[in-house]
């Protein structure tokens, strides 16, 4: 499937080369006064070369953010529940050791559920008082399959007094039949509800989530506010370093409430300290049974 290369610099000018795939190219150094070289294409990948300055280049590469693969394969994880493999990124969407695992863990039980706690014993006495329901905003980077989006769903029907809304970002979606194939897997039919749901628009799923499905780039698109957890669920920044830039993280952190809380299954030293130094308060925490040994969360 062809396309072009748009190679962007600070925002401001666009160099576009045909090429068969679709990417987007942010070197911090580079400017738009001076040339790219691309250099070659190896799977998922594109060097290049970044002519900075008279006497000062930078190299590189970045990943094909065209999802659109051939030869999409799904696989059933340890845990039972099935994940989706993609032959020319060699990546899997969720863990090999329990997909329905890493999720639960990671995102409901240490994000969403622990930022319910925190707001129950700090924030919530009044709300309590007058028996009015809080509400909850999540922001997630790579809605997916929509794993994360159903399982908030279904937990939450055990927390009728918990509203969530719930905000999810996606370059390239999966086609309907695609996850109506992984939902048959294990009879997920809210995966599939939530699947049918418009994107770009506010849908109430149940009585007490609603989803916003955002089919849009998230290293160029103005981010929802107010925000209180963020699900960072982007491919391994080995595979999309350009998705754990400082810059993105930065700019997650300025829409995030006070007390709000982040979590990802990467638990590197240098996003750690990256998080650090942008304000987060982030600690390594044990992670799901069979899995990771940590991940990370981060309080702002």
């Amino acid at each position: 499937m062809g396309g072009n290369i748009l190679l962007f610099f600070g925002g401001v000018n666009a160099y576009t080369c045909l090429y068969p795939c679709n990417v987007i190219i942010q070197p911090s150094s580079a400017t738009p006064n001076y040339p790219i070289i691309l250099l070659m294409k190896y799977h998922h990948c594109i060097g290049y070369l970044a002519i900075c300055s008279d006497n000062f280049y930078e190299v590189g590469y970045v990943l094909s953010l065209n999802k659109e693969v051939k030869n999409m394969q799904i696989e059933m994880t340890a845990d039972g529940s099935p994940t989706i493999y993609l032959p020319e990124l060699d990546e899997h969407y969720h863990s090999v050791k329990g997909a329905h695992t890493e999720s639960l863990h990671v995102y409901i039980k240490e994000g969403l559920l622990h930022r319910a706690t925190l707001r129950n014993s700090t924030e919530s006495k009044a709300s309590c008082n007058n028996n009015e329901s809080q509400t909850l905003r999540i922001l997630e980077i790579g809605y997916g399959t929509g794993l994360n989006a159903s399982l908030t769903a279904e937990v939450l029907a055990q927390h009728p007094d918990l509203m969530v809304e719930y905000f999810s970002l996606e370059l390239y979606p999966l086609s309907l039949e695609v996850i109506e194939e992984y939902a048959d897997k294990t009879n997920n039919i809210m995966m599939k509800r939530l699947a049918e749901a418009p994107w770009g628009q506010s849908q109430g799923i149940t009585p007490n989530f609603t989803i916003t499905k955002i089919h849009d780039n998230f290293l160029t698109t103005p981010l929802p506010t107010g925000i209180d957890v963020v699900y960072f669920d982007a491919f391994a920044p080995e595979k999309q370093p350009e998705m754990w830039s400082e810059e993105n993280f930065r700019r997650i952190y300025e829409v995030m409430n006070p007390g709000g809380v982040l979590t990802t299954y990467c638990a590197k030293g240098a996003i750690r300290r990256m998080l650090a130094s942008i304000g987060f308060t982030p600690e390594r925490i044990p992670g799901p049974p069979a899995g990771k040994r940590e991940i990370l969360r981060a309080i702002k």
